[in-house]
Protein backbone atom coordinates (compact mmCIF):
# COMPACT_ATOMS: atom_id res chain seq x y z
CA UNK A 1 0.00 0.00 0.00
CA UNK A 2 2.72 2.60 0.81
CA UNK A 3 4.40 1.80 -2.53
CA UNK A 4 1.12 2.35 -4.39
CA UNK A 5 0.58 5.65 -2.59
CA UNK A 6 4.10 6.81 -3.44
CA UNK A 7 3.68 5.88 -7.10
CA UNK A 8 0.35 7.67 -7.16
CA UNK A 9 1.90 10.85 -5.77
CA UNK A 10 4.73 10.69 -8.31
CA UNK A 11 2.24 10.33 -11.16
CA UNK A 12 0.18 13.22 -9.80
CA UNK A 13 3.28 15.44 -9.66
CA UNK A 14 4.14 14.53 -13.25
CA UNK A 15 0.63 15.44 -14.37
CA UNK A 16 0.91 18.80 -12.60
CA UNK A 17 4.22 19.52 -14.31
CA UNK A 18 2.76 18.66 -17.71
CA UNK A 19 -0.28 20.83 -17.02
CA UNK A 20 1.93 23.75 -15.97
CA UNK A 21 4.08 23.42 -19.10
CA UNK A 22 0.99 23.22 -21.30
CA UNK A 23 -0.42 26.40 -19.75
CA UNK A 24 2.93 28.17 -20.07
CA UNK A 25 3.21 27.23 -23.74
CA UNK A 26 -0.35 28.42 -24.30
CA UNK A 27 0.40 31.81 -22.71
CA UNK A 28 3.53 32.28 -24.82
CA UNK A 29 1.63 31.29 -27.97
CA UNK A 30 -1.17 33.69 -27.04
CA UNK A 31 1.26 36.58 -26.53
CA UNK A 32 3.21 35.96 -29.76
CA UNK A 33 0.09 35.39 -31.85
CA UNK A 34 -1.58 38.62 -30.74
CA UNK A 35 1.55 40.61 -31.47
CA UNK A 36 2.33 38.88 -34.78
CA UNK A 37 -1.22 39.23 -36.09
CA UNK A 38 -1.51 42.77 -34.66
CA UNK A 39 -4.85 42.03 -33.04
CA UNK A 40 -6.44 45.10 -31.51
CA UNK A 41 -6.30 45.17 -27.73
CA UNK A 42 -10.06 45.86 -27.69
CA UNK A 43 -10.59 42.47 -29.32
CA UNK A 44 -8.01 40.26 -27.58
CA UNK A 45 -5.40 41.72 -25.23
CA UNK A 46 -2.07 39.88 -24.86
CA UNK A 47 -1.18 38.34 -21.48
CA UNK A 48 1.36 41.12 -20.83
CA UNK A 49 -1.43 43.74 -21.04
CA UNK A 50 -3.61 41.71 -18.70
CA UNK A 51 -0.83 41.47 -16.12
CA UNK A 52 -0.17 45.21 -16.46
CA UNK A 53 -3.86 45.97 -15.93
CA UNK A 54 -3.88 43.88 -12.75
CA UNK A 55 -1.10 45.93 -11.17
CA UNK A 56 -2.16 49.25 -12.69
CA UNK A 57 -5.69 49.06 -11.28
CA UNK A 58 -4.36 47.77 -7.98
CA UNK A 59 -4.34 44.13 -6.88
CA UNK A 60 -6.37 44.93 -3.78
CA UNK A 61 -9.26 46.23 -5.90
CA UNK A 62 -9.54 42.96 -7.77
CA UNK A 63 -8.94 40.86 -4.67
CA UNK A 64 -11.57 42.80 -2.73
CA UNK A 65 -14.21 42.03 -5.36
CA UNK A 66 -12.91 38.44 -5.55
CA UNK A 67 -13.62 38.08 -1.84
CA UNK A 68 -17.22 39.26 -2.36
CA UNK A 69 -17.82 36.70 -5.12
CA UNK A 70 -16.11 34.00 -3.06
CA UNK A 71 -18.35 34.66 -0.06
CA UNK A 72 -21.47 34.54 -2.24
CA UNK A 73 -20.33 31.33 -3.95
CA UNK A 74 -19.40 29.52 -0.74
CA UNK A 75 -22.60 30.52 1.08
CA UNK A 76 -24.80 29.50 -1.84
CA UNK A 77 -22.89 26.26 -2.25
CA UNK A 78 -23.21 25.30 1.43
CA UNK A 79 -26.92 26.11 1.51
CA UNK A 80 -27.62 24.34 -1.78
CA UNK A 81 -25.58 21.28 -0.82
CA UNK A 82 -27.24 20.99 2.59
CA UNK A 83 -30.77 21.39 1.27
CA UNK A 84 -30.10 19.16 -1.74
CA UNK A 85 -28.68 16.36 0.40
CA UNK A 86 -31.51 16.68 2.90
CA UNK A 87 -34.13 16.51 0.15
CA UNK A 88 -32.37 13.47 -1.30
CA UNK A 89 -32.75 11.68 2.05
CA UNK A 90 -36.44 12.61 2.32
CA UNK A 91 -37.29 11.66 -1.26
CA UNK A 92 -35.35 8.40 -1.05
CA UNK A 93 -36.91 7.49 2.31
CA UNK A 94 -40.47 8.14 1.16
CA UNK A 95 -41.80 6.95 -2.20
CA UNK A 96 -44.86 9.18 -1.65
CA UNK A 97 -42.79 12.37 -1.35
CA UNK A 98 -40.56 11.24 -4.23
CA UNK A 99 -43.49 10.79 -6.61
CA UNK A 100 -45.33 13.89 -5.39
CA UNK A 101 -42.55 16.46 -5.29
CA UNK A 102 -39.96 15.36 -7.86
CA UNK A 103 -42.01 16.71 -10.82
CA UNK A 104 -42.36 20.06 -9.05
CA UNK A 105 -38.64 20.27 -8.34
CA UNK A 106 -37.84 19.33 -11.94
CA UNK A 107 -40.17 22.05 -13.20
CA UNK A 108 -38.50 24.64 -10.97
CA UNK A 109 -35.09 23.53 -12.19
CA UNK A 110 -36.01 23.78 -15.88
CA UNK A 111 -36.83 27.48 -15.56
CA UNK A 112 -33.63 29.33 -16.63
CA UNK A 113 -32.12 31.05 -13.62
CA UNK A 114 -31.12 34.03 -15.75
CA UNK A 115 -34.88 34.58 -16.27
CA UNK A 116 -35.54 34.39 -12.53
CA UNK A 117 -32.59 36.58 -11.58
CA UNK A 118 -34.29 39.97 -12.21
CA UNK A 119 -37.31 38.89 -10.15
CA UNK A 120 -35.11 37.65 -7.31
CA UNK A 121 -33.16 40.93 -7.33
CA UNK A 122 -36.45 42.86 -7.06
CA UNK A 123 -37.56 40.66 -4.17
CA UNK A 124 -34.28 40.53 -2.24
CA UNK A 125 -32.45 43.68 -3.38
CA UNK A 126 -28.94 44.24 -4.72
CA UNK A 127 -27.17 42.90 -1.65
CA UNK A 128 -25.95 39.52 -0.51
CA UNK A 129 -29.37 37.87 -0.19
CA UNK A 130 -30.23 37.85 -3.89
CA UNK A 131 -26.83 36.33 -4.77
CA UNK A 132 -27.35 33.66 -2.14
CA UNK A 133 -30.78 32.70 -3.50
CA UNK A 134 -29.69 32.50 -7.14
CA UNK A 135 -26.58 30.49 -6.28
CA UNK A 136 -28.65 28.18 -4.09
CA UNK A 137 -31.12 27.54 -6.92
CA UNK A 138 -28.29 26.49 -9.23
CA UNK A 139 -26.66 24.15 -6.71
CA UNK A 140 -29.39 22.34 -4.80
CA UNK A 141 -31.01 20.36 -7.63
CA UNK A 142 -27.72 18.94 -8.90
CA UNK A 143 -26.81 17.91 -5.37
CA UNK A 144 -30.19 16.33 -4.77
CA UNK A 145 -30.14 14.30 -8.00
CA UNK A 146 -26.59 13.04 -7.50
CA UNK A 147 -27.19 12.08 -3.88
CA UNK A 148 -30.45 10.31 -4.75
CA UNK A 149 -28.68 8.38 -7.51
CA UNK A 150 -26.40 6.84 -4.89
CA UNK A 151 -29.10 6.28 -2.28
CA UNK A 152 -31.60 4.57 -4.57
CA UNK A 153 -29.21 1.87 -5.80
CA UNK A 154 -30.14 -1.41 -4.13
CA UNK A 155 -27.31 -3.53 -2.76
CA UNK A 156 -26.79 -6.98 -1.28
CA UNK A 157 -26.13 -5.35 2.09
CA UNK A 158 -29.56 -3.73 1.99
CA UNK A 159 -31.23 -7.06 1.20
CA UNK A 160 -29.34 -8.64 4.08
CA UNK A 161 -30.39 -5.82 6.42
CA UNK A 162 -34.03 -6.28 5.42
CA UNK A 163 -33.78 -9.98 6.15
CA UNK A 164 -32.73 -9.05 9.70
CA UNK A 165 -35.76 -6.75 10.03
CA UNK A 166 -33.77 -3.52 9.89
CA UNK A 167 -35.96 -0.41 9.77
CA UNK A 168 -36.03 1.97 6.80
CA UNK A 169 -34.12 4.58 8.80
CA UNK A 170 -31.46 2.07 9.89
CA UNK A 171 -30.97 1.09 6.25
CA UNK A 172 -30.83 4.75 5.24
CA UNK A 173 -28.33 5.68 7.94
CA UNK A 174 -26.14 2.59 7.74
CA UNK A 175 -26.27 1.65 4.06
CA UNK A 176 -27.87 4.17 1.71
CA UNK A 177 -26.12 7.34 2.94
CA UNK A 178 -22.61 5.78 3.06
CA UNK A 179 -23.26 4.17 -0.33
CA UNK A 180 -24.24 7.56 -1.79
CA UNK A 181 -21.04 9.38 -0.79
CA UNK A 182 -19.24 8.99 -4.15
CA UNK A 183 -22.29 10.36 -5.98
CA UNK A 184 -22.73 13.04 -3.34
CA UNK A 185 -19.17 14.29 -3.79
CA UNK A 186 -19.64 14.20 -7.57
CA UNK A 187 -22.61 16.50 -7.08
CA UNK A 188 -20.57 18.73 -4.81
CA UNK A 189 -17.86 19.07 -7.45
CA UNK A 190 -20.41 20.12 -10.03
CA UNK A 191 -22.06 22.38 -7.47
CA UNK A 192 -18.75 24.10 -6.72
CA UNK A 193 -18.50 25.32 -10.31
CA UNK A 194 -22.21 26.13 -10.52
CA UNK A 195 -21.95 28.21 -7.35
CA UNK A 196 -19.40 30.52 -8.98
CA UNK A 197 -21.56 30.77 -12.10
CA UNK A 198 -24.62 31.56 -10.02
CA UNK A 199 -22.86 34.30 -8.09
CA UNK A 200 -21.60 35.95 -11.28
CA UNK A 201 -24.99 35.72 -13.00
CA UNK A 202 -26.55 37.42 -10.00
CA UNK A 203 -23.90 40.13 -10.08
CA UNK A 204 -24.52 40.71 -13.79
CA UNK A 205 -28.22 41.30 -13.18
CA UNK A 206 -27.82 43.64 -10.24
CA UNK A 207 -25.13 44.18 -7.66
CA UNK A 208 -22.88 46.71 -6.01
CA UNK A 209 -19.68 44.62 -5.80
CA UNK A 210 -18.09 41.38 -6.96
CA UNK A 211 -16.16 40.23 -10.01
CA UNK A 212 -19.33 40.07 -12.11
CA UNK A 213 -20.08 43.69 -11.26
CA UNK A 214 -16.46 44.55 -12.04
CA UNK A 215 -16.68 42.90 -15.49
CA UNK A 216 -19.83 44.86 -16.34
CA UNK A 217 -18.17 48.08 -15.19
CA UNK A 218 -15.03 47.51 -17.29
CA UNK A 219 -17.22 46.60 -20.27
CA UNK A 220 -18.75 50.08 -20.24
CA UNK A 221 -15.26 51.55 -20.72
CA UNK A 222 -14.13 48.84 -23.18
CA UNK A 223 -11.31 48.00 -20.78
CA UNK A 224 -10.64 44.51 -22.14
CA UNK A 225 -7.40 43.81 -20.20
CA UNK A 226 -9.13 44.51 -16.90
CA UNK A 227 -12.11 42.40 -17.94
CA UNK A 228 -9.75 39.51 -18.64
CA UNK A 229 -8.18 39.94 -15.20
CA UNK A 230 -11.60 39.51 -13.59
CA UNK A 231 -12.46 36.55 -15.84
CA UNK A 232 -9.19 34.78 -15.06
CA UNK A 233 -9.73 35.33 -11.34
CA UNK A 234 -13.18 33.75 -11.68
CA UNK A 235 -11.59 30.73 -13.35
CA UNK A 236 -9.05 30.51 -10.55
CA UNK A 237 -11.82 30.71 -7.94
CA UNK A 238 -13.76 27.88 -9.57
CA UNK A 239 -10.63 25.74 -9.85
CA UNK A 240 -9.63 26.23 -6.21
CA UNK A 241 -13.19 25.53 -5.10
CA UNK A 242 -13.28 22.31 -7.13
CA UNK A 243 -9.93 21.15 -5.79
CA UNK A 244 -11.03 21.85 -2.21
CA UNK A 245 -13.99 19.50 -2.69
CA UNK A 246 -11.70 16.91 -4.30
CA UNK A 247 -9.39 17.00 -1.28
CA UNK A 248 -12.34 16.67 1.08
CA UNK A 249 -13.46 13.65 -0.93
CA UNK A 250 -10.06 11.99 -0.48
CA UNK A 251 -10.32 12.46 3.27
CA UNK A 252 -13.96 11.36 3.58
CA UNK A 253 -13.92 8.32 1.28
CA UNK A 254 -10.31 7.23 0.76
CA UNK A 255 -11.53 3.70 0.03
CA UNK A 256 -13.25 4.94 -3.14
CA UNK A 257 -10.27 6.78 -4.67
CA UNK A 258 -7.43 4.45 -5.64
CA UNK A 259 -4.90 7.03 -6.90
Amino acid sequence: MPINNTMGRIRAQKYRVFAFLFILIGIVFWELSVRALKINIFVLPPPSSIISAFFAKGPFIFLGHLWVTTAESVAGFLLGTGVGFGLAIVLTYSAFFRNAFTPILVYIQTVPKIALAPIIVVWFGLGFSSKLVITFLLVFFTQMVNSMAGMLIASEMECLARSFKASKWQIMRGIRIPHSLPSTFAGMKIGATLAVIGAVVAEFVGSEAGLGWLIMTFQQYLDMPSMFVAILLLGALGYVFFQAIAQAEKIAIPWYLHT
